[in-house]
């Protein structure tokens, strides 16, 4: 026997017909239990919104964010919040920005940035690294950081204090264009809704 033939669009079941034609993204092929990219993205989003709706000239608030990187690096954990921000109001910055800058060195990352900040710093000071890189990422107080000794407190305050200094100043321009962007982004949707009100407060 032959093949049956084909059904015309117009024969299509209707559950066949019903089903959204939707692009097929290699991401939601993934298993349910994967999806962290999906909530990474919206993470990612917000904080995007929030910093491009921040007060203040780009700048201002560039270099908010900028001070907030730089005190994230320290070994201050635990007080960085409370320094950032009156740093931030002594240099006439964004505040708010600073804040979230902070976050920069989180209860996921602090351990990997305080590792690196030690062996920067134990380099320039001339120590020797006694600290093991596993070692390293029990630093996640300030009581662990007494603990450990007062030179893997100044190469983690040395290091700190380079390797801010750097993230810092690398932060400001790409955070810049991104401010301006979003603003501008922004802006065009604002113009886009007051002309389709007016539009249609002419046709009333």
């Amino acid at each position: 026997m032959g093949d049956p033939p084909l059904l015309s669009d117009s024969k299509k079941s209707p559950v066949a017909s019903a089903e959204p034609r939707r692009p097929s993204w290699p991401l939601r092929d993934w298993a349910s239990g994967l999806r962290t990219d999906q909530q990474g993205r919206g993470i990612f989003r917000r904080m995007f919104d929030y910093v491009i709706r921040l007060h203040g000239s780009p700048e201002d608030v560039a270099w908010g964010l900028a001070v907030g990187i730089f005190v994230a690096m320290t070994p201050t954990v635990g007080a960085q919040m409370l320094i950032a921000i009156p740093l931030a109001s002594l240099l006439r910055v964004n505040s708010a920005a600073a804040a979230l800058g902070v976050w920069l060195t989180n209860p996921l990352t602090l351990p990997f940035f305080y590792s690196l900040t030690y062996f920067v710093g134990a380099r320039i000071c001339g120590f020797e690294a006694s600290m093991r890189l596993g070692e390293g990422f029990a630093l996640t107080s300030l009581s662990s950081l007494w603990e450990a000794g007062s030179h893997v407190l100044l190469s983690l305050a040395v290091g700190g204090l380079v390797v801010g200094a750097v993230l810092a100043l690398a932060s400001f321009h790409p955070t810049l264009y991104m401010i301006r962007a979003g603003r501008a982004t922004l802006q065009r949707r604002r113009e886009r809704r007051q002309n389709r009100r007016r539009r249609k407060g002419k046709r009333r």
